[in-house]
């Protein structure tokens, strides 16, 4: 975890002296937050959703969005409790360009 804070600390230095963006790939919504405003969560090479990360993770939309946050490791949780696990596809992806690839599992 020290190497990582150290990491996302160099990346802040540097894109602010660079005075540019940074394109951060990453399935942990926590490092997300730590170093971005605005996050888009992908799932099948498709944005499934949108926007200001504090609302991502305050009220996720989609349910990709919401197992993500789900799964984040936390130094204070119980170790003994399993970790969640996203359900995988039930069906192969047929046809994903007209509807959601996460569709079958949504509640």
């Amino acid at each position: 975890v020290t190497t990582q804070a150290q990491i996302l600390d160099l990346l802040r230095d540097l894109a602010r002296e660079q005075q540019t963006a940074i394109l951060f790939v990453t399935h942990d919504l926590t490092v997300a937050a730590s170093l971005a405003d605005r996050v888009l969560v992908l799932y099948a090479g498709r944005i499934v959703e949108m926007g200001r990360i504090q609302d991502v993770a305050r009220n996720a939309a989609h349910p990709y969005s919401a197992g993500l946050l789900a799964a984040r490791f936390d130094l204070d949780s119980n170790r003994r409790r399993p970790l969640p696990t996203l359900p995988s596809e039930r069906t192969p992806f047929i046809n994903v360009e007209n509807r959601c690839a996460y569709a079958t599992r949504c509640p």
